[in-house]
């Protein structure tokens, strides 16, 4: 993952639901479940835009204060921790 511009790791299934979504790492075996905002964040992760453009994106559509909007770095990372953004 580049810190500025996040991707989504190839090799991770998707599945959408009401209240967020499901990932399944292929390689790893490993099922991930996001909540609504979670799954917006790594939906958002297109290796085309920023941190700072997918904050903006979270802020209008999901109202965060914020706080709330600096607290988007930290889950990427936790979302790169899990092995699903390169």
């Amino acid at each position: 993952m580049t810190k500025d511009k996040p991707k989504r790791k190839d090799g991770v299934i998707v599945k959408a639901k009401k209240d967020g979504g499901l990932l399944f790492d292929v390689v790893k075996g490993e099922l991930y479940e996001l909540n609504e905002t979670g799954f917006a964040v790594w939906n958002l992760c297109d290796g085309k835009t920023s941190l700072e453009g997918i904050e903006k994106k979270l802020s209008g559509e999901y109202e965060l204060s914020a706080k709330e909007t600096k607290k988007v770095g930290d889950y990427l990372k936790e979302l790169m921790g899990l092995g699903v953004l390169e």
